[in-house]
């Protein structure tokens, strides 16, 4: 049974079951995706300005992210349609009967979205775990 099979004719109560979780799967990847867009645009910003004012050294991640996040503000009209593509192209799937396709692109979007977010904290917080370091090590720092 192959990813690219059909979908078999079904009762209308398991059709509409199969919708809702495509649709709850979708909303999912839409709200991520919110939330990501507005953690890059709004949130990394002030970060890089208490990194800036700390004067910290930055690890690569954290430099690559506020790199993102600026290319991410500057170019926002590029990023803007991206997921309105990945719905459109999850709607198509549906609509030519690849619900095998359409599950595998929601799964690869929420675990991508998870996996980014999860990337984009630790990136935020470890200079900041170094600048508290560094605070607690000075002398006007801390006992």
């Amino acid at each position: 049974m192959g990813i690219d099979k059909p979908i078999a004719p079904k009762d209308s109560a398991g059709r509409a079951i199969d919708l809702a979780g495509r649709l709850l799967a979708t909303l999912a990847v839409m709200g991520l995706t919110l939330v990501v867009g507005g953690l890059l645009v709004f949130i990394v910003p002030k970060f890089e300005r208490i990194f800036a004012e700390f004067g910290a050294q930055l690890p690569a991640s954290t430099s690559a992210l506020l790199d993102v996040s600026r290319l991410l503000r500057q170019y926002w009209f590029l990023a803007a349609p991206l997921p309105l593509a990945v719905l459109a192209a999850l709607m198509v799937l549906v609509w030519k009967g690849r619900a095998g396709w359409a599950w595998a692109v929601l799964i690869a979007a929420i675990l991508g979205l998870i996996g980014f977010l999860t990337c984009t904290v630790l990136a935020l917080f470890m200079p900041l775990i170094s600048i508290v370091q560094a605070a607690r090590k000075s002398p006007s720092g801390g006992p």
